[in-house]
């Protein structure tokens, strides 16, 4: 663990080693960049190589960082957001489940799914993923990235995105759905 006094400079050198929140991955960085307050709570937390990140704000901190920058506001989940969110994760998991490569899931926790639909999602969601083959290169280089390599019996797990084409079909299809009913209501 590498920790830094936060100021100006520091803030500069942050913004100068990576554009994305998520681009705090080893070996070109370290990784799950997170800011602490000066009593050492947390302020923000990254998973970088899940997606996974959040905010530790009072009331007060909540009210001046959407002032501050109020196209933020409709991006912040509350924990009653990310309660509503679950059924578009299971929907996600389910995907996930029925393609089941390599026999994988049988051998790994359910945790390891939740993960993967976590950062589909989140892709999905912040545009960073633009259409089925954009999503099969997501899901091909993510997998390859966590899980590829040798398995416990010294066979090769190696994801493509030809491999990742059936679960980026079917997420597809339930995002372009989804988002036909969300601007229809």
């Amino acid at each position: 663990m590498h920790q830094y006094d936060y100021g100006p400079e520091c803030a500069e050198l942050l913004k100068q080693a990576t554009d994305r929140l998520y681009g705090w991955l080893q070996p070109a960085l370290p990784e799950d960049l997170c800011l602490l307050r000066a009593d050492g709570s947390e302020w923000l937390v990254t998973i970088a190589h899940e997606h996974t990140s959040y905010l530790c704000l009072s009331s007060g901190e909540h009210t001046r960082l959407v002032n501050a920058i109020p196209q933020l506001g409709p991006r912040l989940q509350d924990r009653q957001r990310q309660e509503e969110s679950l059924p578009a994760l299971r929907d996600v998991m389910g995907s996930l489940f029925a393609w089941n490569p390599y026999g994988y899931y049988e051998a790994r926790q359910e945790a390891d799914v939740w993960m993967a639909a976590e950062a589909i999602l989140y892709a999905l969601n912040s545009r960073e993923v633009r259409s089925e083959a954009e999503l099969a290169t997501y899901i091909a280089d993510m997998y390859d990235r966590w899980w590829g390599g040798l398995d416990e019996f010294g066979e090769e797990n190696e994801f493509t995105p030809e491999i990742c084409a059936e679960p980026a079909r079917s997420i597809w299809a339930w995002w372009q759905e989804r988002k036909g009913k969300t601007a229809s209501e």
